[in-house]
């Protein structure tokens, strides 16, 4: 009753069977009351076809040419089920808008960004999975104890979407209504951790994470940035965490015309506009600046409007396809100075083979790997710090 629109199934007597033809709502299952439309939306994706005999399974499989599987005509109201649905209708080739269930054939560019980010995902994925195997009962339990989010992983495999599926703006409401929000308020540690535990708790967050950004912080510490510029801000994590290093490392400098500033560069508005959001909740807004925009686009302005003139210390963790890339930017805009040093996160997982082979062989650069963990998680992975030499 009432599925999928209110109303439906009224129509309908307690002992009516509808053919094929009738264009009442009837389905092969009971509803069970207090469940909600979750229920039917799963079976009517997953199971219908199979159960109707109609398909080997629920992606058709075995169907007769122009058959079109169920999962194509539900429109889930919960947001895993609607983030899975987004995701296969990617792969076939089309946006899927969730709130209407239309579609629109994806660009060129939007399906070589698909398959750049299942590239870049699988790798993610594959490295986890694969650790994952290998346990056994009691070891797995642990780790689902520790980390629940990350039983999604092995769930959906590579149905997952680790980011932009609504987790983002959902994340800025659980922080606000979290019982520690109070203590928010001019401390961005407590909000870093209020973040680990949501990414630990409920959905994976791509953040740094806290054991590699102690280890970022401890440089910052020790080489005390004035301009410090981050490449891949997301919503505002490692913003806040280095953000408040880079005060702490200058709380004794006396000069007021010369101030560090930590420049937080984000493509995706959305994401930016949470950061933003944060750094006010955090009291940073002296000291970091979120800028939107296209990493290359905002560091060519940034460096015309004359924000900066040179980069002390540098931070890669947008896109690792693009760290060759926009490094060679920041080289071309004369922003490294000698001294200068370079931070790429991920170096090992997902990876960025090109990234390290490329500051290796650099006749102006002497570079090192530091091991770090991915939390939630701890799978090993490594930060590559560059010293540009001159």
């Amino acid at each position: 009753m009432h599925y999928p629109s209110a109303g439906d199934g009224k129509d309908v007597g307690p002992t009516e069977i509808l053919d094929e033809n009738d264009t009442r709502e009837g389905w092969e299952v009971a509803h069970l009351p207090g469940v909600g439309p979750y229920a039917l939306d799963s079976f009517r994706i997953f199971h219908r076809d199979m159960l109707r005999g109609l398909a080997k399974d629920w992606e058709g499989t075995g169907a007769p040419p122009g058959f079109e599987p169920e999962w194509k005509r539900v429109v889930p109201s919960d947001k895993e089920l609607k983030a899975y649905i987004r995701w296969i209708w990617l792969k076939e080739g089309y946006i899927w808008d969730p709130s209407s269930g239309r579609k629109v054939a994806a660009s060129a560019k939007r399906m070589r960004q698909k398959a750049e980010r299942t590239k870049s995902l699988s790798a993610t994925i594959t490295c986890k999975i694969s650790f994952l195997r290998p346990l056994n009962m009691e070891e797995r339990r642990k780790l689902y104890g520790k980390y629940p989010s990350l039983r999604k992983l092995e769930e959906l495999g590579d149905a997952y979407v680790e980011w932009n599926d609504g987790r983002e703006p959902a994340l800025l409401r659980w922080l606000y209504d979290h019982a520690s929000f109070p203590q928010m308020r001019n401390n961005p540690r407590v909000i870093c951790d209020a973040m680990d535990e949501h990414a630990a708790q409920h959905n994976f967050l791509i953040n740094i994470g806290p054991d590699k950004a102690e280890k970022v912080a401890a440089l910052i510490s020790e080489n005390k940035p004035k301009i410090f510029v981050e490449l891949g801000g997301y919503v505002g994590y490692s913003a806040l965490w280095f953000g408040c290093s880079l005060k702490n490392a200058h709380k004794d400098s006396t000069s007021d015309g010369d101030q560090a500033v930590y420049w937080s560069l984000e493509a995706d508005p959305v994401f930016a506009g949470i950061a933003m959001n944060l750094v006010d909740l955090a009291g940073l807004g002296d000291v970091v600046k979120i800028v939107t925009g296209k990493a290359a686009e905002s560091l060519t302005r940034l460096k015309e409007e004359g924000k900066f003139a040179k980069v002390d210390m540098l931070f890669l963790d947008h896109i690792e396809d693009l760290y060759v890339t926009d490094l060679k930017v920041v080289e071309s805009l004369g922003l490294l100075k000698k001294g200068s040093i370079v931070v790429a996160d991920n170096v090992l997982r997902p990876g960025a083979p090109e990234y390290k082979k490329y500051v290796e062989q650099h006749p102006s650069m002497e570079t090192r790997a530091i091991k770090g963990l991915i939390i939630p998680g701890e799978f090993e992975d490594e930060i590559e710090v560059t010293e540009y030499k001159g």
